[in-house]
């Protein structure tokens, strides 16, 4: 089973506390899929909550994807540091 989460334009710290509390009532062995096509900017508490859900799930057989990444979403990962996390996740169109 698959769960979505979609993020906003400029998903910022009250959107980390939402996207954190779906991503622990997901259980660690569903699949997570992140829509980030309206992303234009991104925090860094939002890129710190996806960083740890894939390293959280990394020992699981349950994937991590992101649909329609806008640029502004891959930038965030690689300007903190985390390009080798955010290759972790399955890219989908």
């Amino acid at each position: 089973m698959t769960e979505g989460i979609v993020l906003s334009r400029k998903p910022g710290l009250q959107d980390a506390r939402d996207i954190r509390a779906e991503v622990l009532k997901t259980p660690a062995d569903r699949d997570l899929v992140f829509d980030a096509s309206a992303v234009e900017t991104m925090s860094t508490p939002v890129t710190l909550i996806m960083v740890s859900a894939i390293r959280n799930r990394a020992a699981t057989d349950a994937s991590i994807a992101v649909m329609n990444a806008s640029p502004a979403f891959t930038e965030a990962f690689s300007d903190l540091g985390f390009f080798q996390d955010m290759m972790k996740m399955e890219f989908r169109q």
